[in-house]
């Protein structure tokens, strides 16, 4: 429909979806509990400070990207109630 830029807007579309994957795998590597093979909950950062600070840039963007803080508010929507119905991710995540 676009062409050879509708192309090559894919191609890399689908270049970073493939690099987020890849990274994603890596990054739990290095983190991974007791560095076994185990899915499992990461430590908890050292510095949250950081986060607070991600916090803030997070809020802005939300009312910029709306559909997007929707997807944040339900994936903690979902996140509070299984660690309230499941016990052992409430000992994990605390």
């Amino acid at each position: 429909m676009l062409g050879l830029t509708g192309d090559w807007m894919i191609e890399i579309a689908t270049s970073l979806m493939i690099l987020l994957i890849v990274t994603g795998v890596f990054l739990w590597w290095r983190r991974r509990p007791g560095k076994s093979l185990i899915l499992g909950a990461s430590p908890m950062p050292e510095n949250l400070r950081r986060w607070q600070h991600a916090t803030c840039l997070l809020l802005p963007l939300s009312v910029l990207f709306p559909v997007a803080a929707a997807t944040m508010i339900i994936m903690l929507a979902i996140d509070f109630m299984a660690s309230r119905w499941i016990p052992q991710l409430h000992t994990i995540y605390r």
